[in-house]
């Protein structure tokens, strides 16, 4: 029998090819040979795999504080969705396009995450416990990311191993 079939590994490192959406609707930024794409690795892709272990050793060694936490945050899913980036079709910034690393960094730099408060049934905040700076018992409230910027939309689509099985539709 022929394992090539089952090889997510070697489909994972080639990318497929995925269709940028807007951040805050979700809806695809077009069709057909038009369409912006990316073409993203999988999770499973030894290349990605050996960037995300080089950032996880960089992250280890840098600290920062809740004032810049957005930013980090920001930082952080650009550095993540980078790993799985190997290139774009049909992007352009400023009418110019977007070829190399640089243009793909600047492109995932262009949205950022959006947190608003998590809401109960009522519209209610939803609160936890906490402490302030003094030690002091609070209440904080729960927030989530409320929009899908590009790096955020690369990461969950290179997370989903069915978009890079044997029988993976191609975009």
């Amino acid at each position: 029998m022929d394992f090539s079939k089952f090889d997510t590994r070697g489909r994972s490192e080639t990318g497929a090819r995925m269709i940028l959406c807007d951040p805050d609707t979700g809806e695809p930024l077009g069709e057909g040979d038009d369409a912006p794409v990316v073409i993203v690795r999988g999770v499973a892709a030894r290349t990605a795999q050996s960037r995300l272990a080089e950032m996880t050793r960089k992250a280890k060694k840098t600290k920062g504080d809740d004032a810049a936490a957005m930013e980090r945050l920001h930082k952080t899913l650009i550095d993540t969705a980078m790993a799985y980036v190997a290139g774009m079709e049909n992007v352009e910034i400023g009418g110019e396009p977007v070829t190399d690393v640089d243009g793909y960094r600047r492109l995932l730099d262009l949205t950022f995450p959006a947190m608003d408060s998590k809401r109960d049934d009522d519209g209610e905040p939803i609160l936890r416990d906490g402490k302030d700076s003094n030690g002091n018992a609070i209440q904080i409230p729960d927030f989530e990311l409320v929009n899908t910027p590009f790096a955020k939309q690369i990461i969950e689509f290179a997370g989903d191993m069915g978009n890079f099985s044997a029988s993976a539709s191609k975009t």
